[in-house]
């Protein structure tokens, strides 16, 4: 997935299914691996393929100096990461099912937003994603 952008608008169903908008699905097929990622303050989800996402691990590392297994704080934070992701893919009809564990962890309900961002695609309560959007300003982050 690359060249994501946008915001979408979209209600999840009773078992957690979330139909992808056009523009997202379009960059994948039914046999793209899918891993959702909580964010680190568990805000929201981010959904990257598994190569985006394995490439966005090693460069975490590539920060610090490249992956040493050797090291006990590099080990733990790669089981952090690869842990906290979990496997999905897009059915027959555009849709991933999106766990009750990452849901009640993000805090989203049924209305979200799936946010596109470049290389992935994040997903947000509606109401929390309103919530932030009013909290940015946009020419401080622009002209700072």
């Amino acid at each position: 997935m690359a060249g994501l952008y946008g915001e979408y608008r979209h209600k999840l169903d009773a078992k957690g299914r979330l139909s992808l908008p056009a523009p997202i699905r379009k960059t994948l097929t039914e046999e793209t691996q899918l891993v959702i990622v909580p964010d680190t303050k568990g805000e929201f989800l981010s959904v990257y393929t598994a190569e985006a996402f394995d490439a966005w691990v090693e460069a975490v590392f590539e920060k610090r100096g490249g992956y040493d297994p050797n090291n006990r704080t590099h080990m733990l934070l790669r089981m952090a990461l690869n842990g906290s992701a979990t496997p999905a893919a897009m059915d027959g009809s555009g849709r991933i099912n999106v766990p009750t564990k990452l849901r009640e962890k993000a805090g989203i309900d049924k209305e979200v937003v799936l946010v596109g961002n470049t290389d992935r695609f994040d997903i947000w309560d509606s109401q929390r994603w309103d919530d932030m959007q009013q909290t940015i300003d946009l020419d401080a982050l622009l002209y700072s």
